[in-house]
C-alpha cells in the first residue's frame, strides 16, 4: 500500500506541474496571484473553521489552502492534456488512497467470510484447522487496526474450540508458522507444545 501510495502522489504532482505550467502560460501573473492568494485564504479560514472535524489531519490549514487552489490549475491543465484531462483526473481521484482503502475494506467482508464457512463445513477437527489457517491468512491481510481486532477475536474463539477439542493441549497446525515446518499447510495430528 505504501507503494501505491507513493506512485499515487508522484501522479499527482507531476499533473499538478503540468497543470500549474499550462496556467502559467494561459492566464495573466497577477491574476494568478491574487486568485490563488484569495483561494488559499478561504482554504485555510475553512480549515481553521472546522479544525474540531480535522482533528486527525495533520496541517489541516495547509491542506485546506492547497485543496482550495487546485481548481485554478484546471484552465492550465485542460490546455496541456486537451480531452485527456477528464480521464486523467478521473484515474487519480479512483486511484487515490481515500478510495482504494474504502473499496477495499468493502469488498474484503464479502471475500472473507465465504472461506470461512467453506473451511467449517469439513469435519471438527479438519474444520478447525483450515479456520485457522485462514484466519492466519486474514490477520496477514488487515490492513487496519479494526480489522486486526476482529480477526484476533475470531481466532480466539477457534483456539478455544480446538483447547476443548484436544483436551487442553493444542496440536501442531497452531504452532506453525509460514515458511516453518512445512508451512500452514503442515499437518501434525500429535499435539505440540513450544520449546
Amino acid at each position: 500500500m505504501r507503494t501505491c501510495r507513493r506512485l499515487w502522489l508522484t501522479a499527482t504532482a507531476a499533473v499538478c506541474l503540468l497543470g500549474l505550467g499550462g496556467t502559467v502560460a494561459t492566464v495573466p501573473p497577477t491574476l494568478i496571484l491574487w486568485t490563488g492568494f484569495a483561494l488559499a485564504m478561504f482554504g485555510g479560514l475553512m480549515a481553521v473553521a472546522f479544525k474540531d472535524d480535522l482533528a486527525g489531519v495533520r496541517h489541516p490549514v495547509l491542506w485546506g489552502a492547497l485543496l482550495a487552489v487546485l481548481p485554478t490549475l484546471l484552465p492550465g491543465l485542460s490546455q496541456v492534456l486537451g480531452d485527456a484531462t477528464v480521464p486523467v483526473l478521473a484515474v487519480l481521484v479512483v486511484g487515490s488512497p481515500w478510495v482504494v482503502v474504502r473499496i477495499e475494506r468493502r469488498l474484503r467482508p464479502r471475500l472473507g467470510p465465504s472461506r470461512m464457512f467453506q473451511a467449517g463445513m469439513a469435519a471438527p477437527d479438519e474444520a478447525l484447522r483450515r479456520q485457522w489457517i485462514e484466519s492466519t491468512r486474514q490477520l496477514g491481510e488487515a490492513t487496519s487496526v479494526a480489522d486486526r481486532l476482529i480477526v484476533v477475536h475470531v481466532r480466539e474463539q477457534i483456539l478455544d474450540d480446538v483447547a476443548t477439542r484436544h483436551g487442553g493441549q493444542l496440536p501442531g497446525f497452531v504452532w506453525d508458522l509460514p515458511g516453518a515446518r512445512g508451512g500452514l499447510g503442515h499437518r501434525s495430528d500429535e499435539p505440540h507444545r513450544p520449546g
